[in-house]
This record gives structure tokens, C-alpha cells and sequence, in this order.
């Protein structure tokens, strides 16, 4: 079925939990666009055709109540101390500044008194200086865990099979991540192409492992990240970034003087270099890595990269030096720190106990782990016979009380039940 905006206008979503000043107020409708997803459906996704919407600069999204959209204007102009542009002030009215035509700030669901790290670089001079050195490092590139030396800006292509440009698979608010990321309006979710892995049962593999998508600008991907911000987004979460950190860099140089306000979530396989990570630092607000495998011969073997465990354990305490534990502020939503993924692969093969003692003992106690249940064979799993299958429950069950003995107690974990 295809809603119109009217329609979308008046989908309710489900609402956090009211604070004591929200209680007793009327239902809050919600402007058009911000429930859409642009990647719902990715056989038929016209990207092209988004990216031209994302870069028509429609004025920032107001939220709408039933009293007329010019009375609210007239009010909230009438106000002595408007709040800070673009931020809630739950009581009930949403405002946005446009004084300056170029620069809108949409509403930061969820993101009342925040403040990304990546703003104070802005306004230092700091930020422009680490996008021309990342700039620079694409000649000879090191700036994932391959670290393969490739002019990225010559004909040569690299393990990543990516030039200068980014290229953009899908993006789109996702309600698919953990609840502190997706919140009630979706994580702003921007997929780029290909991968610096080779998992060899990658359930995202049209995404990783081929060619699909659309080449951007730092210009356009600017575009994108503000639009996602514009339809309501609590984050942006970018996925499989290792490989983009430069363009990544610098289309966030871009937003940030337009109005960006979200935190960064950096989505990766955590096959990351440590010169990214320190280009990065005080830019990310959210590190969300997974730890793969415990064994440099299980990796190769299975995503074909070489020493896996001891790239992977290096990025992960340069992470947590950075942000931190995970910090959720009283919505429910995350603002900073390190968010950890294990994937429970049959057999025992991801090393999990390893991965979970290191993070316990080497990391912090209090790391958010997500141990996660959905292994299934896809891409060439069939070739591999030991993994040729969903993982039991047993399985599971053995991997959540292992981290749990070994001390991690933030744990996002599934229930038996999800087990056929």
C-alpha cells in the first residue's frame, strides 16, 4: 500500500515512556517523511531518486500539533527564551531557527541537552585540519586494517575495492538495531558498499560483497546524514564505515556547519587501523565494532583477512579509551561509549568465550555487549559444512552464561523462544 503524507502525517509511532511534563498532553503527530523508510525495500530502491530529495534543501521538519502550524509560529516567535534551535523542550511545541537560509536544525528526537563532540572540533578549526589529513592518508591508504598502501585516487583499487568517492548502498531510518540506537523514530541508518571483510556467509552480501549502489560526493553524503536528521532520526549510524573514513570525514565537516546535531554511530566489522581511529576520536560519539573471532585462523578462513583477533582487540581498546562504557541518557537513548556485537556461530567457531573473558578483563566489566542469536547460512555458508546451519539453542544458551561468569552484566540477549 502507498500512504500518501497526509496518511504518513497521522501514523502514530510508539512513544518512549512520557516524562512528568508529557503526561496528560493530546497524541503528537509527526510532519511527512519522517516515518518513511527509503531503504524498506531494497530490490526496488530508487537511490538516485532519494539522493536528489535529500538534496533539494526542504526546510527543516517541524513538529506538528493539531492547532495550526502558523499559530504555533506565532507562539513560539512570541516566546521570550525560545529554547536552543532544533531541540524538543517537551512542552508540547516543536520549533526550529531560519534565520539562516543555508543552516536548519531539525528536531533531535530524544537528544534533549546533548552536545556531539564533533561540534567543538567544528568551531576549533580542528575538524577541516582532520579531514585534509584523512584526505591525504587515500594515497596511500591505511586507514582500515589492511592497511594496503593503494593510491585510492589512481586507477588501483585496494581489499575494499573503493576509490575516492563513497559509494552509498541504501539509507533510511532502520528499527532493526538495538533499542537504545533505534529508539521510537529509527536510527538514521546509511549503508555504504562493499566491505573491507570477506565474510563468506554475510546475510548483507548484495550490500557487501557487491558492486550495487551509487558513487556520492562528501557534498551529497553530507546531504543524506541531514536528512536522515530532518525525518526524526535519534542517530547516524554509519554501517561498514572503515573504508569511507576519509569521505566519512569530510561529509561531516559539511553538516556540522549546516545544522547537525546527532550523535555518530560507527558500525564496523572492527577490522579498523589505529590511524583511523585517532582521525577519528572526538568525532564518533558511538563506537559500535563487532569482535568476530577469537582465532587469526578462523577469520582467514572465513571473512579472508589476516590477523583478525589481534587488529580487531587493538581498535576495541582504542574505542573504549575514547568514549568510554556506554552512556544511555533518560529516554532510553544512547549518547556515547563503546557498544559491542558477537555473533554466536555454530560450533563454537567465533571463539566466544575468548572474545567475552577479553572484553571482561581487558575492556571493562561494564561493556554493552549484544550477543547475538540470528546466525543463519547465507552467502557461501553451504560450501563450508560446519556452518552450514543456524546455531542451536544450546549453543546460545552456553555463550550468554560464559559472558555472563565472566563478569559482563549489560547484555542484550535474545530468549530460547526465538529458537525453532
Amino acid at each position: 500500500m502507498n500512504l500518501t503524507d497526509e496518511q504518513w502525517c497521522l501514523i502514530e509511532p510508539i512513544l518512549p515512556p512520557p516524562s512528568p511534563s508529557d503526561r496528560g498532553r493530546p497524541p503528537l503527530r509527526y510532519p511527512p517523511g519522517v516515518l518513511r523508510d527509503a531503504a524498506r525495500d531494497r530490490s526496488g530502491l530508487r537511490l538516485r531518486a532519494s539522493l536528489h530529495s535529500a538534496l533539494r534543501s526542504a526546510p527543516a521538519c517541524q513538529k506538528q500539533r493539531d492547532d495550526g502550524k502558523e499559530s504555533r509560529r506565532s507562539a513560539a516567535a512570541a516566546e521570550p527564551n525560545p529554547p536552543h534551535p532544533g531541540y524538543f523542550d517537551h512542552s508540547g511545541r516543536g520549533r526550529f531557527t531560519d534565520s539562516n537560509p543555508d543552516a536548519h536544525f531539525p528536531l533531535c528526537w530524544g537528544m534533549t541537552n546533548f552536545e556531539p563532540a564533533y561540534l567543538r572540533l567544528l568551531h576549533s578549526g580542528e575538524l577541516q585540519r582532520r579531514v585534509d589529513e584523512a584526505s591525504a592518508h587515500l594515497s596511500t591508504c591505511d586507514l582500515c586494517g589492511w592497511e594496503c598502501r593503494v593510491d585510492r585516487r589512481g586507477d588501483r583499487l585496494g581489499p575494499c575495492r573503493t576509490g575516492e568517492k563513497a559509494r552509498l548502498s541504501s539509507f533510511g531510518p532502520h528499527h532493526g538495531e538495538e533499542d537504545s540506537l533505534r529508539g521510537w523514530l529509527g536510527s538514521g541508518t546509511i549503508f555504504f558498499a562493499r566491505c573491507n571483510l570477506r565474510c563468506q556467509y554475510c546475510q548483507n552480501y548484495d550490500i557487501s560483497q557487491t558492486d550495487a549502489g551509487e558513487d556520492v560526493s562528501p557534498g551529497e553524503l553530507a546531504a543524506v546524514i541531514l536528512e536522515l536528521q530532518e525525518r526524526g532520526c535519534h542517530n547516524i549510524n554509519l554501517v561498514s564505515p572503515s573504508h569511507m573514513v576519509a569521505q566519512i570525514l569530510a561529509a561531516v565537516g559539511i553538516a556540522a556547519q549546516k545544522g547537525l546535531r546527532l550523535p555518530l554511530v560507527y558500525n564496523t566489522g572492527g577490522y579498523d587501523s589505529l590511524t583511523a581511529l585517532h582521525l577519528l576520536e572526538d568525532v564518533i560519539d558511538i563506537y559500535m565494532p563487532d569482535m568476530k573471532y577469537a582465532s587469526a585462523q578462523i577469520g582467514r578462513k572465513y571473512s579472508k583477512i589476516r590477523d583478525y583477533p589481534q587488529i580487531n582487540q587493538m581498535a576495541l581498546r582504542e574505542m573504549h579509551r575514547q568514549v568510554g562504557d556506554l552512556q544511555i541518557n533518560e529516554r532510553g537513548i544512547a549518547t556515547r561509549g563503546l557498544l559491542v556485537r558477537h555473533l554466536v556461530l555454530p560450533n563454537g567457531l567465533a571463539g566466544s568465550e575468548e572474545i567475552v573473558r577479553f572484553l571482561a578483563d581487558e575492556i571493562s566489566k561494564d561493556t554493552y555487549l549484544n550477543l547475538m542469536d540470528q546466525y543463519r547460512p547465507a552467502y557461501h555458508a553451504p560450501q563450508f559444512p560446519e556452518i552450514n546451519r543456524p546455531i542451536t539453542a544450546l549453543e546460545y544458551q552456553c555463550a550468554l552464561q560464559i559472558a555472563q561468569t565472566a563478569g559482563l552484566h549489560r547484555l542484550d540477549a535474545h530468549m530460547p523462544w526465538r529458537f525453532g
